[in-house]
C-alpha cells in the first residue's frame, strides 16, 4: 500500500506510528477532471489539444503526447511531449484551458522515466528573482518551515538576513 511505499524510502525507519495526510493534493473540479481525461490519454496513449498560458501570460493552443502527472511544491503538473515544438515539456494544470482529446494515438515511443520532470525542470532557463529579507532571529525556525531552502547569511544585532 502507499504508506508501505513511503516508509520503505523514508530516511528513518519508523515503528510504524505514522500517519500521512494527503489532504493538500485535494484539488478543485476544474483539475480533477483535467486529470482524470489526462489520466484516460496516458493510459491509452492519445494526443491531446490544449491551449496553455505559459509564465510570462502567452497563451497558445499544442497538440501534446501525455506522459505523466506530477505533483510538486504544493500543485499538479504535466510532463508530456509537444508535437508543435518536438520537445519534451512541463505544463502546470491550472494554466490549462480547452482541453480536448483528439482519439489521435501517439506518433512517437516514450520510454518510461521517473526522472524526466526533475530532468527538465533543471534546464529552466527563466531568471530567477533573488530575494533578500530580514526577520527577528525567533522567526527564522518558522521562515524556514515556509521558504524551504532559505538561507540566513548575516547577523545584524536581532536580526537575521
Amino acid at each position: 500500500n502507499t504508506l508501505e511505499k513511503i516508509t520503505s524510502i523514508a530516511p528513518v525507519k519508523a515503528s510504524g506510528h505514522i500517519n500521512v495526510d494527503f489532504g493538500v493534493v485535494k484539488e478543485n473540479k476544474k483539475i480533477v477532471e483535467l486529470m482524470n481525461k489526462l489520466e484516460a490519454a496516458i493510459s491509452n496513449k492519445l494526443q491531446i489539444e490544449m491551449t496553455y498560458t505559459n509564465a510570462e501570460n502567452y497563451t497558445s493552443t499544442r497538440i501534446i503526447e501525455p506522459i505523466s502527472l506530477e505533483f510538486k511544491w504544493y500543485t499538479w503538473y504535466l510532463v508530456a511531449y509537444c508535437t508543435d515544438r518536438g520537445q519534451y515539456r512541463i505544463f502546470k494544470l491550472v494554466r490549462i484551458t480547452d482541453l480536448k482529446q483528439t482519439h489521435m494515438p501517439f506518433a512517437k515511443h516514450h520510454d518510461n522515466n521517473p526522472g524526466l520532470f526533475d530532468e527538465l525542470e533543471s534546464q529552466d532557463s527563466r531568471k530567477s528573482i533573488k530575494i533578500v529579507f530580514q526577520c527577528r532571529r525567533e522567526l527564522a525556525i518558522a521562515v524556514s518551515e515556509y521558504l524551504r531552502g532559505v538561507r540566513f547569511a548575516e547577523q545584524e544585532g536581532e536580526y537575521l538576513r
